[in-house]
C-alpha cells in the first residue's frame, strides 16, 4: 500500500510539474488591488498615528503592494488546480483515476496542515515615505511595512530617518508634490524628468539620509537659478563643505575654482588659518558621481598651479 501511495504521489507531482505555475498574483481584477491598496494605506496610516500620538503626521507616498506568497502556498495552489483537472482526464488514468484523486486529496490535506501548523501566509509588502513634525523639528522617515491578509503589521524595516531643517522643509514639499520648479516652455516635461530621477536614486541608494538632503540641495539651486549649473553647484557645495569642516573653515578664503571635468572631478584652491595660526593655501579635489554626490576628497599641499 505505502508503494502504491508511492506511485500515486509520484504521478501527481509529474502532471504538476507539466502545468504553467500558478500564484495568487496571476489574474487580479483592477478593482480588487485599488481596494485593497486603499485599505493597506488606512491600516499603515492608523499604525503610524497610533505610533507618534502627540505629533503630527503627514503621509507622503506609498509604494505598489508587493504580494509575497510562500512557496507551500503555491505548491497548494497547484495541488488544488491539479484536482480540478484530474476529472477531465479518465482517458490518462482509467481505473487509477479514483485512487489518484484521493492520493491528491490527502496531499492537499497534508499541505494545508503544514501551511497552518507553521503559520505560513501570504504577506503584503509596501514602502511609505511620511514626516512627523512637532513645534520643535520635521522628521522624514521611509519604512517598508510587511502586513498579513487581513491588514495587521507583522514587521517594520526602518529604511530612512532624518530631520529636516527650516531652509529644506519647503524644497521636501516641492519633491513630495512634484511641484514644477522650471519656468518656461518645458516646465512641466523638465521638472518631471527630474523627480523621476530623484525618486530612483533614492530608492536605489544605501545611504538614503544624505541622498534626500542632497536632492533638496539640488532642488533649491534649481529653484534660484532656473537650470542646473553643474560648475555652478559643485563649487557652492564645495564652499559649504569647507565652512561645515572644522580642519578648513577659520578664516577661509575662496581662491579659484576649476571646471569640473569630464571625470567629474572639481579643483578648489584656498587659503584658511591652521590649527598654529599660520595662514596655509592648498587645494581640494572632489570626485562626484552622476548624481552630484561627492565620493572621494583629497587635499594638495605641493605644486597647486598644475590643476588649474
Amino acid at each position: 500500500m505505502k508503494k502504491f501511495f508511492l506511485y500515486i504521489s509520484l504521478i501527481v507531482f509529474a502532471f504538476c510539474s507539466c502545468l504553467p505555475k500558478y500564484s495568487y498574483t496571476v489574474t487580479e481584477d483592477l478593482m480588487d488591488k485599488s481596494i485593497r491598496q486603499l485599505e493597506l494605506k488606512v491600516a499603515i496610516e492608523k499604525y503610524i498615528s497610533n505610533k507618534y500620538p502627540e505629533k503630527k503626521y503627514i503621509s507622503c507616498n506609498f509604494q505598489d503592494i508587493t504580494i509575497i506568497t510562500p512557496k507551500e502556498i503555491t505548491d497548494l495552489e497547484q495541488l488544488i488546480r491539479i484536482k480540478e483537472q484530474l476529472p477531465l482526464m479518465k482517458d490518462n488514468y482509467g481505473e487509477k483515476l479514483d485512487s489518484v484523486i484521493k492520493s491528491t486529496e490527502h496531499l492537499i490535506a497534508l499541505q494545508e496542515y503544514i501551511i497552518k501548523d507553521n503559520n505560513i501566509e501570504i504577506i503584503y509588502k509596501t514602502n511609505h515615505l511620511f514626516t512627523i513634525a512637532d513645534k520643535k523639528s520635521i522628521s522624514v522617515f521611509q519604512y517598508d511595512l510587511y502586513l498579513d491578509t487581513e491588514y495587521k503589521i507583522k514587521d517594520v524595516s526602518i529604511k530612512l530617518s532624518t530631520s529636516l531643517s527650516e531652509d529644506e522643509f519647503p524644497y521636501f514639499v516641492y519633491f513630495i508634490n512634484q511641484k514644477p520648479i522650471y519656468q518656461g516652455a518645458n516646465t512641466f516635461s523638465n521638472s518631471e524628468n527630474m523627480y523621476a530621477q530623484f525618486y530612483t536614486v533614492l530608492n536605489n541608494e544605501e545611504n538614503k539620509e544624505e541622498i534626500l538632503h542632497h536632492i533638496l540641495l539640488m532642488i533649491k539651486h534649481i529653484e534660484k537659478y532656473n537650470s542646473f549649473d553643474e560648475d555652478v553647484f559643485c563649487a557652492n557645495y564645495i564652499k559649504q563643505w569647507i565652512k561645515d569642516n572644522s580642519k578648513f573653515n577659520i578664516n577661509y578664503i575662496a581662491i579659484l575654482f576649476s571646471r569640473i571635468n569630464d571625470n567629474k572631478i572639481m579643483y578648489h584652491k584656498f587659503r584658511y588659518q591652521t590649527a598654529s595660526s599660520k595662514m596655509k593655501t592648498v587645494v581640494l579635489s572632489f570626485e562626484f558621481d552622476d548624481n552630484y554626490f561627492p565620493i572621494e576628497i583629497i587635499e594638495y599641499s605641493d605644486d597647486l598651479d598644475r590643476f588649474f
